[in-house]
């Protein structure tokens, strides 16, 4: 049974048609896990900071390519949906992906 409920399924079907781009696409997956990993690492301020604003910069220049803005300026709740689609997308070569997540809607 997929843990994320109809509402949510859509949210992540609208993400991943937004971030279709190869190169956006590319950029959050390397952004998204460097933005997470920054705010443990934040007890190292410089290191945290650096990471934190590598991560966002690389995910402004997904938007750049992409030619559209981030998503959660328009709903908040899309920055849980970015993590979400970071996990659904390094998983999709397993499959477990569609376990976890459920078919996009």
């Amino acid at each position: 049974m997929a843990i994320l409920n109809d509402e949510w399924r859509q949210l992540l079907a609208d993400y991943k048609q937004y971030h279709d781009n190869p190169i956006c696409e590319a950029t959050h997956v390397v952004g998204i896990p460097m933005i997470l990993a920054s705010l443990p690492a934040m007890i190292v301020p410089p290191v945290g900071v650096s990471m934190f604003t590598a991560g966002w910069a690389l995910q402004f220049v997904g938007h750049w390519f992409q030619g559209n803005e981030p998503k959660f300026f328009g709903d908040k709740r899309n920055l849980a949906v970015g993590v979400i689609w970071w996990a659904d997308t390094v998983l999709r070569p397993t499959g477990l992906n569609e376990t976890l997540f459920g078919k996009a809607a």
